[in-house]
């Protein structure tokens, strides 16, 4: 009777309580797939690939510093397969499908990742993958999200902001006062309007009239008075009672 190979698999997450989940779901239900390491920053991951050389990476795509897109660009040489975790919105996963390449949606369920690891196991076996290409597919579809910068026209100048130190932005008739990590405010000349195009795709959702919020940058959520939301600086910051429904699907 043969044996049954076991693949080597490295996970990769900013997220140790999501890490700690998966790790234990493969031990559990896919014993067939060893988990030689697990990274929480995408640097470590990068190393460990090289390091490693794994047969299956699991790999977040939304991370700090460095996403995991960013990640597989820094790759020579792709030789490994790929299944993205993601707490991404439908525009992503539309991505994702048409690239053909497995992802799990965030929380992960049992059932979702046997079924991953199992195309997998087919595609080691068959030696047929088109990794590289799918990959490249997912690059053109994603170019939107992977962008991390955007320009803000001020009175003096044009200002390219890291998208992920923006907390929140408060509209003021025509202009738009930016809040960032560091406690700086910077007024823009373009409308809260303008922000919630170029935002939305970013997790940015609009929760009043005069307000656009970070969803990771809520720290807590108030049920008081219609609802308020509580933002990293300590800024608390009222829900408008038509917004109240959209925000409460985000969170």
């Amino acid at each position: 009777m043969s044996k049954k190979p076991v693949y080597s698999a490295l996970l990769i997450d900013d997220e140790e309580d999501c890490l700690d989940l998966l790790r234990w779901h493969l031990e559990t239900y896919c014993p067939d797939i060893k988990v030689v390491a697990t990274c929480n920053t995408a640097e470590d991951g990068l190393k460990s690939i090289q390091q490693l050389h794994p047969d299956l990476v699991f790999l977040d795509i939304e991370m700090p510093y460095l996403n995991g897109l960013d990640l597989l660009q820094r790759v020579p040489q792709i030789d490994f397969e790929v299944v993205f975790t993601t707490a991404y919105g439908e525009y992503a996963l539309k991505a994702l499908k048409m690239s053909a390449l497995d992802y799990l949606l965030k929380p992960i369920v049992k059932d979702e990742l046997i079924g991953a690891v199992e195309k997998f196991k087919q595609r080691m076996a068959n030696k047929g993958s088109s990794q590289q290409v799918s990959l490249q597919m997912l690059l053109q579809h994603l170019t939107p999200l992977v962008q991390k910068k955007i320009a803000v026209p001020t009175h003096e100048s044009i200002l390219f902001l890291e998208i992920e130190n923006i907390i929140y932005i408060r509209s003021e008739s025509n202009y738009s006062h930016i809040h960032l990590k560091n406690g700086r405010t910077i007024l823009a000349s373009k409308t809260l309007l303008h922000f919630e195009g170029l935002l939305s795709e970013f997790r940015f959702v609009r929760i009043h009239a005069s307000y656009l919020v970070n969803l990771a940058e809520i720290t807590e959520y108030k049920k008081t008075d219609g609802g308020w939301v509580v933002m990293s600086d300590g800024r608390e910051v009222k829900i408008s009672r038509s917004r109240k429904d959209d925000l409460m699907k985000w969170l």
